[in-house]
């Protein structure tokens, strides 16, 4: 009969309760069912290590006196202990979430400190208890504190919710900064320049520059001046010019670089300017 899979020897780094379950899949799969095969399986694959490991752990019986159970329950009590329930109990109590940390990483974290606590069928008011005494945001404990018949579920939503709702805020905070100084930044570019723009009798400005500049644009249905040559646009036009740029009254300018800035390279000058 045909097998599937194969277990290797037990390795000391890997955690036994692992190793159990992947003897338990090989006999699933194998639909082995016998504990005296499955106890010889495990004595027969585990390594020599582990099975001196197991002799010893059992002595004066012998491991065949054993049943397959028997045997990874006196492997799980030695290469796993279980830890003190006050200890961890009083771990989970003690346990505050981090500045930065998220709601679901401190969650996470009570959840795993959980595991030992015995807290059957309280698990769930001791996460909501936790979660409102550890969250470390003084309005969010405030919002959860005001709710009435507040669950563990409807706690970390709320927790959640506001967590992101703050989030968002910062992030439209820095964006909108971001774009504040960026228009202060295009007017003081432009002021740089606004001695090269004069006034035209029909409403449109004049570029003069001994530099170098990239003009572009946004000129729909209307005539552009480069010096002599006039361009009808009805696309948005980049533009290298040196001399005279002549702009008609409510053309756009999207972006104007300075090409002649040295080593330094092209210097931007301004964005998104109407020209009025």
């Amino acid at each position: 009969m045909a097998t599937y899979g194969r277990i290797s020897e037990y390795c000391e780094s890997e955690d036994w309760a692992q190793y159990e379950e992947r003897l338990k899949f090989y006999f699933e799969a194998n639909d082995i069912q016998d504990d005296g095969k499955q106890r010889a399986i495990l004595l027969s694959v585990c390594g020599a290590s582990c099975y001196t490991l197991i002799r010893n752990l059992v002595y004066p019986v012998k491991p065949s006196d054993k049943s397959f159970e028997e045997l990874c329950d006196v492997m799980r009590n030695h290469t796993n202990p279980k830890p003190s329930e006050i200890v961890q109990r009083f771990k989970f109590n003690s346990i505050v979430r981090t500045p930065g940390e998220s709601i679901a990483n401190y969650v996470a974290a009570l959840r795993e400190l959980s595991k030992h606590c015995n807290f059957g069928d309280h698990l769930e008011e001791m996460l909501r208890d936790r979660l409102v005494c550890g969250v470390n945001d003084v309005k969010i404990q405030r919002r959860l504190l005001a709710e009435v018949d507040l669950t563990y579920r409807k706690a970390r939503e709320i927790a959640v919710g506001m967590e992101l709702a703050s989030k968002n805020v910062e992030d439209l905070k820095q964006t909108t900064t971001a774009d504040s100084h960026g228009v202060g930044t295009v007017q003081h570019d432009i002021n740089k320049i606004k001695s090269k723009w004069s006034q035209q009798g029909d409403g449109s400005k004049q570029l003069t520059s001994d530099s170098q500049f990239r003009l572009q644009v946004n000129a729909t249905g209307v005539e552009v001046s480069i010096g002599p040559h006039r361009v009808n646009s009805k696309m948005p036009n980049v533009i290298n010019v040196q001399g005279e740029v002549t702009l008609p009254a409510g053309a756009l300018v999207m972006e104007l670089v300075d090409l002649s800035s040295g080593s330094s390279g092209p210097k931007s000058l301004g964005t998104w300017r109407k020209i009025h």
